[in-house]
């Protein structure tokens, strides 16, 4: 992505989209901008620029990297009628992981390049951390297909961390073909870590995460997905080819719990 020369009143527009994931990184390069120009570069966190605003750019300074918490980028060139200046020249790739703060809408996300399999030495984090007035954060898996050759997750893997950091207690670590059970934070944040060998190369996961104000019920938004009681299942033990750490042993004992599903509606914007 280039703007060469930034000519008189010029108003550009650019949307930068990835295939899967839930974050796309957009690097930029600038090339001087005079400081005395009023020209300057908006970055929203969306499709278009109803979304956050996440950086407003000018000058000859290069910025440090950029990256969005969605998967699309939008970014907004514009120059007064004053005199031309050279530019810049951007950058963009597909980020691996992303800190996400979620409502309870939620959203989705996937490994690098899903539907297409991933590559080979990855090391992806999310970070899930529930908005305020929520306290717990659920996901639950659509899709996944990692490799397990040694059927002991130690090749290729999903890990869920109950917390905000990598010291978090584990809740549990998932690899195979089966799907997991949804997992549901006990603090009010989830970290997601997925790990590829060089080995085998499979499709990976795609996952909708969601906030609640309790452990227990919700409304889920998504297509398609799965829901358990509190602490299911039962004992912690191997179960298909994936690793389960439930929280409780067993369901507590005078609880009522109320799931809502509702299929998450996908609006479809023009590009400018």
């Amino acid at each position: 992505m280039t703007a060469a020369v930034i000519h008189d009143g010029c108003d550009c527009r650019k949307q930068c989209s990835t295939c899967g994931g839930d974050s796309c990184g957009r690097k930029f390069a600038l090339v001087p901008i005079l400081e005395d120009t009023k020209a300057h570069s908006e970055v929203y966190d969306g499709e278009n620029s109803n979304a956050q605003l996440l950086e407003t750019l000018c000058g000859s300074q290069i910025p440090s990297a950029i990256t969005s918490t969605k998967n699309s980028m939008f970014v907004h060139l514009q120059s007064d009628s004053s005199r031309s200046h050279r530019g810049f020249s951007a950058h963009f790739r597909e980020v691996c992981g992303s800190s996400i703060v979620s409502d309870s809408i939620g959203g989705v996300i996937s490994s690098p390049l899903y539907p297409v399999n991933y590559p080979n030495n990855q090391n992806c984090s999310w970070i899930i951390k529930a908005q305020n007035p929520y306290n717990h954060v659920t996901i639950s898996f659509t899709n996944f297909q990692t490799e397990d050759r040694r059927q002991n997750c130690s090749e290729d893997f999903v890990e869920i961390l109950d917390g905000d950091n990598y010291g978090s207690p584990s809740k549990g670590r998932f690899c195979g073909t089966v799907i997991p059970h949804p997992v549901t934070s006990f603090s009010n944040a989830l970290v997601v870590k997925f790990v590829s060998n060089n080995n085998t190369n499979m499709r990976g996961f795609h996952a909708s995460y969601s906030a609640s104000v309790s452990a227990c019920g919700g409304t889920l938004h998504m297509e398609n997905g799965a829901f358990n009681s509190p602490g299911y299942p039962d004992n912690d033990k191997r179960e298909n080819g994936a690793f389960t750490v439930p929280v409780h042993p067993d369901y507590p004992a005078n609880t009522e719990c109320r799931k809502t599903p509702f299929r998450r509606i996908q609006r479809k914007t023009d590009e400018t």
